[in-house]
């Protein structure tokens, strides 16, 4: 979706932070390499205790999870990760004191491991670095539309946790489920039902 805002970045490793909605971010980058993600409990850069995320780091080469700016909690090799030419989806969870990161439309994350204490994480930064420009849209900014008809449209869900904000008079509904699309098992969140007098979870409807 091409009106989704786009933020452009530097080659210089400035950090630019926003609020982190949840425990998950989902985005899209173009890059050529040193895609270069950030989280914290403030806006500063300089800021204690701090996970950074890279990917394509090291001329492209290889990603990893570093700990405040000094310990490599993780670090994989992944060539041709990244694009100049082309958005690249991702996403980052951040969990149960452990944080993932993934590709869009994979479940299973490429990097994963523990944060070496626990973290009161509501901030991130985003940057790119070492040469490369880039350009950044995350999820988080997109406005979804629905209408009356009460037929789901699926979006991924990456980590355990997500958030969203609704506007609507009555009956906003959410369906959990483990393909795109009505099935079993499924569990079913109504928000303002029943004329916006009451909400439930149900199961297998």
């Amino acid at each position: 979706d091409e009106s989704w805002p786009s933020y452009g970045t530097d080659e210089h490793k400035n950090y630019r932070f926003r609020s982190l909605c949840g425990k998950s971010l989902r985005f899209q980058v173009k890059a050529a390499h040193d895609v270069h993600l950030c989280f914290s409990s403030t806006d500063d850069a300089e800021s204690s205790p701090m996970v950074e995320v890279f990917l394509g780091a090291w001329e492209g080469a290889a990603s990893a999870v570093r700990f405040n700016k000094a310990d490599d909690l993780c670090k994989v090799d992944t060539p041709d990760l990244l694009s100049e030419g082309e958005y690249r989806d991702f996403w980052v969870a951040l969990d149960h004191d452990q944080i993932c990161v993934g590709k869009g439309g994979e479940w299973e994350p490429f990097m994963s491991c523990l944060l070496p204490e626990p973290m009161n994480i509501t901030h991130f930064g985003y940057a790119t670095g070492f040469g490369a420009k880039g350009w950044f849209r995350f999820y988080q900014d997109r406005q979804l539309t629905s209408d009356d008809s009460l037929t789901y449209a699926f979006e991924p869900v990456y980590g355990n946790t997500f958030t969203f904000r609704v506007s609507c008079s009555n009956d906003a509904h959410i369906a959990l489920t483990t393909t795109p699309e009505e099935g079993e098992p499924m569990v079913e969140i109504f928000i303002g039902g029943w004329e916006n007098q009451a909400s439930a979870i149900r199961f297998n409807k």
